[in-house]
């Protein structure tokens, strides 16, 4: 719901807006194509992409813009749209290193870290051209979780994905020895959107 009345604010004129969130318990975040399983909670998102681990532990990201290229160019055709991601991304880049954390984007739809993923990333533009960026970053807890999440969500296997072992991400609070709020790793990122000289307002932080 906050994504499609952003996506209309955004179609009618106004500025682009980033918008951070986060869920209590275990939630499975499936992307815009995923059939739904029965049982437990479920996040569905606008964009495609895989199905993630979220809730708890995790911070959501969403940044709305009025086109592909609004982060470079007036011009909607300035980037391709294999360029977009890489363009997307470095507000988040840019926080999480602020904040102490050697991150990378390697492409596709992963942020890792010391070669570990720590987020998954994805897009979507709609048919009136407005994009919307979407990224979850493991805080407190990691990627990993999603086979476990699977097994209580999705016992039928209804939901097709790939695995993540432990040794295979990472999280936060394991890149910098200490847990912090999610209110913190989200004022990071504020900031690295902002040390771009974009124009960008930001939605507050609200747990759900």
């Amino acid at each position: 719901g906050w994504d499609r009345r952003l996506r209309a604010e955004v179609a009618d004129g106004a500025s682009g807006v980033l918008r951070m969130y986060g869920f209590s318990g275990d939630v499975l975040s499936l992307g815009r194509y995923h059939f739904a399983p029965r049982g437990g909670p479920v996040h569905r998102r606008w964009s495609g992409g895989r199905a993630m681990a979220c809730g708890a532990g995790f911070l959501g990201v969403g940044l709305v813009l009025p086109h592909r290229s609004a982060l470079v160019s007036a011009e909607a055709s300035a980037l391709s749209p294999e360029q977009v991601m890489n363009r997307c991304v470095r507000g988040i880049l840019r926080g999480l290193e602020a904040g102490g954390i050697p991150v990378i984007y390697p492409g596709r739809d992963t942020i890792t870290s010391t070669r570990k993923v720590l987020g998954f990333v994805s897009f979507d533009v709609d048919e009136r051209g407005v994009l919307l960026f979407e990224a979850i970053v493991g805080v407190e807890r990691d990627l990993s979780l999603l086979p476990h999440l699977l097994d209580r969500v999705d016992p039928e296997g209804v939901v097709p994905t790939s695995m993540l072992l432990p040794d295979d991400a990472t999280c936060v609070a394991q890149a910098i020895g200490r847990s912090p709020r999610l209110e913190e790793v989200a004022s990071w990122i504020v900031r690295g959107y902002q040390s771009t000289g974009q124009d960008v307002s930001f939605v507050p932080y609200e747990g759900a």
